[in-house]
Order: structure tokens, then C-alpha cells, then sequence
């Protein structure tokens, strides 16, 4: 499931946390599987 934030003015990104460590970030504006990025915990 994907959130809504919102970040900067007029921009809306998706958010979700597939697991304990990874957060990924999705412009809404982009289709689905493009403008995504994706953070991990680093080990």
C-alpha cells in the first residue's frame, strides 16, 4: 500500500516500507514501476 506525502509544493510522492529496512519513494505524477527510488538501512 502506498501513502501520499506531500514534498516539495506540488509535488506528490508515494511512500511505503516493504520491510524493516527499505523505504521507497514514488513521484505520483510518474506511471507505475517509474520514478521510484528506494533507500536501505546500510549494514
Amino acid at each position: 500500500m502506498y501513502i501520499p506525502i506531500r514534498y516539495p509544493d506540488g509535488e506528490t510522492h508515494y511512500y511505503r516500507f516493504p520491510d524493516r529496512n527499505t523505504l521507497v519513494l514514488q513521484l505520483a505524477s510518474c506511471p507505475p514501476g517509474q520514478c521510484v527510488i528506494t533507500y536501505r538501512r546500510a549494514r
